[in-house]
């Protein structure tokens, strides 16, 4: 059975909000690890601040306000 967890990537400093946001990975890791597999697969990111400014229309790529932005896009 995989295992599901948002895990903390990094932390920064926002200028939107004017304080500091964490970036959190949500991460599947497989119940078995495979031969020439990674442990883990990246499936979302998301921000500790993501409803604020998503509620204040911020054009940031976490808080999914911004059209120009594919929040599916890992890379």
């Amino acid at each position: 059975m995989t295992t599901t967890k948002w895990v903390v990537v990094d932390k920064k400093w926002c200028e939107y909000i004017k304080m500091e946001a964490t970036i959190m990975e949500q991460r599947i890791y497989p119940a078995d690890l495979m031969p020439d597999t990674s442990s883990y697969k990246v499936i979302s990111r998301k921000c500790s601040a993501n409803v604020a400014c998503n509620l204040a229309e911020v054009p940031c790529a976490y808080a999914f306000t911004n059209p120009t932005t594919d929040r599916y896009e890992l890379g």
